[in-house]
């Protein structure tokens, strides 16, 4: 990196900053901030029951994804993936 006229130690700390950011930006994250906001009119057992839901079927396969790149593709896989096994998916068309 030297070589290259990069400080490792500078590359290090940028690398850090963006995983943060990216982090931020995530899927979960967006959705928990939403939670936050729409659910909190709502009684603490729908609370629970939603977001138990999501932690077990969205965020282990789209959680971590930025949210500027999740396409509705994306997330219709994980809907057929609910739906393949069994499980009930609300579907509220637009």
């Amino acid at each position: 990196m030297l070589a290259r006229g990069v400080d490792p130690g500078e590359y290090k700390k940028i690398q850090h900053a963006e995983k943060l950011l990216a982090a931020k930006n995530s899927f979960e994250a967006v959705a928990r901030e939403w939670f936050q906001v729409f659910l909190s009119k709502k009684s603490e057992s729908y609370y629970e029951r939603v977001t138990l839901y999501m932690e077990k079927d969205i965020f282990p396969y789209i959680g971590r994804s930025p949210i500027s790149e999740t396409e509705p593709p994306d997330v219709n896989r994980v809907i057929q993936r609910i739906a393949g096994r069994g499980g009930a998916v609300a579907y509220a068309p637009t």
